[in-house]
């Protein structure tokens, strides 16, 4: 990876930020010294890429490749096959019907709902 890529030189950047302030907007850092750590940053920071992209890079990499293999795809199809029947599992019977009640209710008091107490 070269040295002077946009991706380490931002990187670079980050690093360097707060010398490259005190440098240049509050002026109380030397702009050689400033500069200076601004090219270490940039050597660490292409280190760290080239460190991040090896190990990254063998991730890509499938079994058949590594052994010589030649990468051939395969395509399969699946039919759908419908059977004739219903599952086993259903019901050819209709759903059993709500039972119908046996008798009607007894009629409520009608005296004791309507009970002169006032209380509802």
């Amino acid at each position: 990876m070269p040295v002077t890529s946009l991706p380490t030189l931002l990187l670079a950047l980050l690093f360097d930020a707060p010398a490259l302030w005190r440098a240049f907007v509050l002026q109380d850092l030397d702009v050689a010294t400033a500069l200076t750590r601004y090219l270490i940053a940039v050597v660490v920071s292409a280190l760290m890429i080239g460190t991040l992209r090896r190990v990254v890079a063998s991730y890509g990499t499938d079994a058949a490749s590594e052994t010589g293999e030649k990468d051939d795809a395969m395509t399969v199809s699946v039919d759908r096959v419908h059977s004739p029947g219903r599952r086993a599992a259903d019901r050819t019977e209709p759903p059993p019907a709500v039972p119908a009640p046996a008798g009607e209710l007894p009629p409520a008091p009608v005296a004791a709902l309507t009970a002169g107490d006032g209380r509802g």
